[in-house]
């Protein structure tokens, strides 16, 4: 398999070396840093520790085990994630699972990250929704915009408005609610508004980015406005 070879290859020097034993053995303090440092310097060498700790009693290491292989980006990490998200009983955790899927850039689970959609939990809505934006499968498009016409929560909402432009920009009606949220009463809408204009670029929202940006007092929901307003200018 040409992805263990990748493994074999890559140099065992002792810092690694130590870092492997450490996701395995220590306080669950240490595992956690460990573990981290294995995704955040993309260690491949960790894969198959960090496979095998995928299903540790301790919940915070799970999640810190599937975020870690999520930022190394090793697709075959997949069907290991999905089989753990299926019998995850702590929410949070779930999210990162959620979260890590997307990361990986698997197309091949983007339909299984739908079934989440109806969840009834709103963050893992939201999560599952970012992550099908991130998986970019477009055969996704019609679960998305299923599950908008019955979603309740507004931040949801801009999420999910968020991946169905991000897969057909020419939605007239869908960009025109996203508009309304950007000046939504919750600031936490209004930056998850502003965060997907950005990311969207689409012509039509310059004047409503505009706008907003005028009115706007909170500086993080400002800066994103600012930026979506500069970057929608220039097309």
């Amino acid at each position: 398999m040409i992805f263990g070879a990748i493994i074999r290859l890559q140099t065992l020097d002792s810092h690694k070396i130590e870092l492997i034993e450490k996701v395995a053995v220590g306080t669950p303090d240490e595992r956690i840093r460990a573990i981290e440092e294995c995704g955040y310097s993309h260690i491949i060498a960790c894969y198959y520790t960090l496979i095998e700790t995928l299903k540790d009693e301790n919940k915070d290491i799970r999640s810190a085990v599937a975020l870690a292989l999520g930022n190394i980006g090793v697709k075959e990490s997949s069907e290991h994630l999905k089989k753990t998200l299926d019998n995850e009983k702590d929410e949070n955790v779930k999210i990162n699972f959620i979260r890590a899927l997307g990361m990986t850039r698997d197309k091949d689970y983007a339909e299984y990250i739908t079934t989440y959609l109806k969840s009834e939990v709103e963050m893992i809505r939201f999560h599952a929704t970012q992550a099908l934006i991130e998986l970019n499968n477009v055969k996704t498009l019609e679960a998305i915009n299923s599950a908008l016409t019955t979603e309740k929560s507004d931040v949801c909402k801009v999420v999910m408005l968020e991946a169905s432009l991000h897969f057909k920009k020419s939605n007239k009606e869908h960009a025109d609610l996203l508009k309304d949220f950007l000046t939504s009463p919750d600031r936490n809408v209004r930056y998850n508004a502003a965060i997907a204009a950005e990311r969207l670029l689409i012509k039509e929202l310059y004047v409503s980015v505009g706008t907003a940006l005028m009115y706007e007092n909170e500086p993080m929901v400002r800066e994103k406005l600012a930026s979506a307003y500069k970057r929608i200018g220039i097309l």
